[in-house]
């Protein structure tokens, strides 16, 4: 049997930060598009969950045993991040929106990742960041294992501490494309 004497100290900060986890505000009558993508988003965390040969976790818990435990468990946050993209790209395209990839704190422990969505013919890729208070929106599954969707600029609200400012990251590669 491990012994998890010296995580004791990590578990005891992760039950503590795990509590801080709120879900989004809810979304009053999102725009056609964004609800066609949150229903992908929906559909996508479902069949994370139902998956056979992997075990799902989220939030700071979740990182703990995966670190910890390895093996078929999944759910640190750039792996959720990459499955929504996957799961929701075909939508996003559909509707004629744009999804890449944000990161807060890169390189830091409390480094996270998520993905963005947008309508680019209203909202140019390059002001994405300079404008968070448009019509953009967060999608993140990492924090309680849920499709929960943000407002860009409640989402850059979370982090207790940002040691390093955000940034979007093109995760076409993901595609294969």
């Amino acid at each position: 049997m491990m012994d998890l004497r010296p995580y004791s100290l990590l578990l005891a900060a992760a039950l503590l930060l795990g509590g801080c986890v709120t879900p989004p505000p809810p979304l009053e009558r999102p725009p056609s598009p964004l609800a066609e993508i949150a229903s992908a988003f929906r559909e996508t965390v479902e069949a994370i969950r139902e998956e056979p040969d992997l075990h799902w976790h989220n939030g700071w818990m979740g990182n703990l045993w995966i670190n910890t435990v390895g093996g078929a468990n999944r759910g640190l946050c750039y792996q959720w991040q990459r499955r929504v993209y996957l799961g929701v790209l075909p939508t996003v395209r559909r509707v004629g929106w744009r999804a890449v990839g944000i990161v807060i704190n890169r390189g830091t422990l409390h480094e996270h990742h998520a993905v963005v969505v947008f309508d680019e013919r209203r909202i140019p890729l390059d002001t994405v960041l300079a404008r968070p208070d448009q019509a953009i929106w967060v999608l993140d599954a990492w924090r309680r294992g849920e499709p929960d969707i943000w407002p860009l600029e409640l989402w850059l609200e979370i982090p207790l501490r940002v040691s390093v400012p955000p940034s979007l990251e093109d995760l076409a590669a993901v595609t294969g494309e």
